[in-house]
């Protein structure tokens, strides 16, 4: 939680003092934020630290948020499992446990601090899932990591160690990765793949999907977010709409 103790919380409590928290992204046990500026800011982690996902360098928890690293330009960050990833400007950093290839790197790690990923630097998004990461370039979806249920979406169980691009299509506006799953948005349509054990693709079955697969016919999709076996998303327009899960 950050406040500087063990105890749970049965109501919010606050974390600091600061008022100058513009994001925020909880993991397994752990959490990250951005102080700043909308635009860019410092990045703070709290939690556990056993694979070195908070990025201080160490394997120590942290009970309350600690700076990590003296830079003041990350755009966002996103915490998964046991790994992080986060963009500084359009550069693509990760780090934490590696050891199925969810830092983008061959090396398995784990990587204790913020670690470049690849030399590209027009990255939009990303987001991190349990031990697989997705992200956009330019409208181009790429994904990595764990893939035993087909997660990454480039149509195989293969897993790979580095941002692997997924189709050619070059209109993704959104990505949301969950447990073994992950959606994504284009054009206001709404894709899914990877495990589907629990209906989490939203497809109406319950087959795994090795490539994104288009759920319903709805063209509205504003917004998609992914658990560790379920998804939500919003419809509509103008920024606001129905929500579905």
């Amino acid at each position: 939680l950050g406040d500087g103790t063990t105890t749970t919380r049965q109501t919010p409590v606050a974390v600091g003092v600061d008022s100058d928290w513009t994001d925020l992204t909880a993991g397994s046990d752990y959490t990250c934020g951005l102080r700043g500026t909308e635009a860019a800011g410092t990045l703070h982690c709290w939690g556990r630290n056993l694979d070195g996902q908070l990025g201080d360098g160490s394997d120590v928890n942290r009970l309350a948020p600690v700076p990590i690293g003296l830079a003041a330009d990350w755009a966002a960050i996103d915490a998964g499992d046991s790994h992080t990833c986060g963009r500084r400007g359009g550069i693509l950093q990760c780090w934490g446990r590696g050891s199925d290839g969810q830092l983008g790197r061959t090396e398995a790690g784990p990587f204790r601090q913020p670690a470049q990923v690849g030399l590209a630097g027009d990255w939009d998004a990303v987001d991190t899932g349990q031990y697989h990461a997705c992200g956009l370039r330019d409208g181009r979806l790429y994904c990595w990591g764990y893939n035993n249920v087909g997660q990454l979406g480039d149509g195989t169980l293969t897993t790979r160690s580095s941002p692997t691009a997924i189709g050619g299509d070059s209109d993704w506006t959104a990505v949301a990765t969950g447990g073994e799953h992950a959606c994504a948005l284009r054009g206001g349509e709404l894709y899914c793949w990877g495990s589907n054990a629990l209906s989490q693709i939203g497809d109406g079955t319950n087959t795994n999907r090795a490539t994104p697969t288009r759920i319903g016919v709805a063209s509205d999709w504003l917004w998609i977010t992914a658990g560790r076996a379920h998804s939500c998303g919003l419809r509509g327009s103008a920024g606001i709409g129905a929500l579905y899960c």
